[in-house]
């Protein structure tokens, strides 16, 4: 029995000693991350604007060039210029006004330019005249970012635990006694089992987790 009782000492202090080294000793620093999330670009496209003035037509505006002050050359709407010079040579003053008008009527636009998986872009103009097309154009540039990620340890659900002990009575009342444990330790730490020892005496138990180190 006292050969039992050196071994099982021997093999107790072995078991503390290595399990003072796993949970003591540094853990790892893992290494930083990079993520790149990649640009992307797109446009709307050239959106042309529904006229709501029924007077002026909706086919296509054609472009003409006309020089004011010199050789300053502008681009006008040829339907409006027409229209303009009509009512100027048949001294139609009204007409000539109401052209005039609408060419530097202030008008504002608000519309949802892009809305999709990307980007939304809400567009907003505002105009002397009317706004006949637009066109959003957006390139999102590339991002890049580090970052180091955390060590989680979790439990297992259910962990089933043994062991080995050394029941020391006190000085010359009887021999030491060896005990089996059997316990079984939930997710939260807590183990609830029990034991026999070599005395035939039987044990019942729970042991409670208490957390010092992480």
């Amino acid at each position: 029995m006292e050969k039992i009782k050196n071994y099982v000492i021997v093999g107790l202090v072995i078991a503390l000693a290595v399990m003072i080294y796993i949970n003591t000793r540094p853990e790892p620093i893992p290494d930083p991350i990079t993520i790149t999330i990649p640009g992307s670009s797109g446009s709307s496209g050239v959106v042309n604007i529904d006229n709501d003035n029924d007077s002026i037509p909706d086919p296509e505006v054609i472009e003409v060039p006309v020089y004011i002050k010199g050789d300053t050359e502008i681009i006008v709407d040829q339907e409006y210029k027409n229209k303009y010079e009509k009512a100027i040579k048949e001294k139609d003053s009204i007409e000539a006004r109401n052209l005039y008008l609408e060419s530097i009527q202030i008008k504002e636009y608000n519309e949802v330019a892009i809305d999709n998986d990307t980007i939304k872009v809400d567009l907003y103009a505002k105009t002397r005249g009317s706004l006949l097309a637009y066109r959003v154009n957006y390139d999102i540039k590339e991002k890049k970012f580090t970052y180091t990620p955390e060590v989680m340890h979790v439990r297992p659900k259910m962990t089933v635990l043994t062991g080995l002990e050394l029941v020391l009575p006190p000085t010359g009342t009887s021999q030491p006694d060896i005990k089996f444990d059997l316990y079984f330790q939930t997710q939260n730490g807590n183990a609830w089992g029990g034991g026999i020892d070599t005395q035939g005496n039987k044990y019942i138990g729970f042991k409670k987790s208490w957390t010092i180190l992480k």
